[in-house]
């Protein structure tokens, strides 16, 4: 099957999952597309408006969610969820940003990682980080049990 979508500017970064695909633009940000095979058509079902030079992108899976990560030249990671639901999205056009924080080095790539280990029965993907400066790091989802500890010990240390 071939498809064809024309894309804004320049492409640096594609992820794909099933039949979602994340298209990183250096210029333009990211856009959310799916391959739809009934009639061979790639379509846009949303993207990122902030202006981002994107280097880097990947799919973080925690079923059922799957939320996009992208990585751009000035060190910061975004963690964009599509919700057409929610009314930041506008209506579904508008990628969610549900975090974003600074790594200090670009993260020059991703490569996804399936978590083991895993007390649910269903799978879960990380993404190890290889990032400018040479180091590696690994972004992945936590159980809401783990997150409220680690939280709780973030604020005990702050005070």
């Amino acid at each position: 099957p071939v498809g064809i979508y024309e894309a804004s500017q320049y492409i640096v970064s594609m992820s794909v999952v099933k039949s979602f695909l994340l298209v990183g633009d250096i210029i333009n940000s990211v856009q959310l597309l799916v391959w739809r095979d009934e009639d061979r058509s790639i379509n846009q079902l949303a993207k990122d408006y902030e202006p981002t030079e994107v280097l880097s992108t990947t799919f973080l899976i925690d079923q059922p969610t799957m939320c996009a990560v992208v990585g751009d030249v000035r060190g910061n990671i975004k963690l964009l969820r599509y919700a057409p639901q929610s009314l930041a999205s506008r209506g579904g056009h508008r990628l969610v940003c549900d975090a974003d924080f600074y790594l200090g080095s670009p993260a020059s790539s991703f490569a996804p990682q399936r978590l083991r280990n895993n007390k649910l029965n269903f799978p879960r993907f990380g993404a190890v980080v290889g990032r400018r400066d040479g180091s590696v790091a690994l972004l992945a989802p936590l159980e809401e049990r783990s997150f409220r500890r680690l939280y709780a010990l973030q604020v005990t240390f702050q005070n």
